[in-house]
């Protein structure tokens, strides 16, 4: 999660919400160096505790809704102690009404990079051997699903987002314009949506993270070499492995799941792959969509010029997975 801090806070550390939370959660000390804002919304905060773990550790407290803190933590507690695979440390949660807190260990500053050779292999490796053997955890029926559905609901809530912020916002020309494109784009997609449910026929199910990229991977170099260590697991569901292959090296991936999909050969990732760069922006359009209803106009410009980035991707992995011919 790295180290961007914020705002210092500067009350009373015992009375903080994380660190109430903490001593719920945990039977360890609560008294931290001190405590750092990143984010402090009424359904999203994230805060760095300095020095609360044991040796002198920190450690990120995130409060969500409580249905995401149980995602997440049923991948630390129950999934990832499982399986032969490196992780952040979890220190525990706690649920608290219609939201939880999630704690985990500060995992340093040393980013996923899709640049570098060495992480697209290693990555893949790691998705790969959680893909396989996930299958046959017992947790993982307690996850959302993860497939082509939950996708096309990213579409049409995005979309919807789109036409209600039309209608609220005066946009310039311009933005309008590159919103009415992304709609058509939209309904395209959807016209053709059995297409994009067939890119899934007969692939395994099993556990996806459904976010995984460069904010969300760290790595660790120790005696043993480099390891991974994937974060931010509240998008984890149930389906097939495509949403997880777009930013990995799929010769390694192949690697690795050959000799347990017997059926499925280069040929057949390669598809997988292409349809989950469609699926990421689906999802995209929905999450920045969100910000087209702030009542800043500069935020809402932002957004535009980050929609128009999912246009141009969506568009591009649509001619390359073949969804709209």
């Amino acid at each position: 999660m790295g180290r961007r801090k914020r705002r210092i806070f500067t009350g009373d550390f015992r009375a903080h919400p994380a660190v109430r939370a903490w001593a719920m959660a945990t039977s360890l000390g609560t008294s931290p160096e001190s405590i750092h804002v990143y984010r402090e919304r009424p359904r999203r905060s994230l805060y760095y505790l300095v020095g609360l773990a044991p040796g002198g550790a920190s450690v990120f407290a995130k409060r969500s809704v409580a249905p995401r803190t149980v995602i997440e933590r049923t991948i630390y507690e129950d999934v990832l102690p499982l399986l032969p695979l490196s992780a952040p440390r979890f220190y525990g949660s706690w649920l608290d009404g219609p939201h939880g807190w999630l704690f985990v260990e500060d995992v340093g500053e040393d980013r996923y990079s899709e640049r570098d050779p060495e992480h697209l292999a290693l990555a893949a490796r790691w998705v790969a051997t959680l893909h396989v053997a996930a299958t046959q955890i017992a947790a993982a029926g307690s996850l959302p699903g993860g497939g082509p559905e939950r996708y096309l609901t990213h579409l049409r809530t995005g979309r919807e987002k789109i036409i209600r912020n039309l209608r609220l916002w005066r946009f310039p020309r311009d933005e309008a314009e590159l919103l009415t494109a992304l709609l058509s784009l939209c309904d395209a997609i959807e016209a053709r949506w059995e297409r994009v449910q067939e890119a899934s026929d007969g692939a395994p199910s099993t556990i996806v993270h459904g976010d995984f990229r460069a904010k969300n991977a760290y790595l660790r170099r120790n005696g043993g070499g480099l390891s991974l260590l994937p974060i931010d697991w509240e998008t984890a569901g149930w389906g097939p492995p495509s949403p997880d292959l777009t930013r990995i090296d799929l010769r390694a991936y192949w690697s690795v799941v050959r000799h347990a999909w017997p059926q499925v050969d280069f040929e057949t990732l390669e598809s997988w792959q292409r349809m989950g760069c469609v699926l990421e922006e689906l999802a995209a359009v929905n999450w920045v969509g969100e910000t087209l209803n702030s009542e800043s106009a500069a935020a809402r410009s932002s957004a535009v010029e980050d929609l128009e980035v999912v246009l141009s991707r969506m568009a591009a992995a649509t001619r390359t997975a073949r969804v709209l011919e």
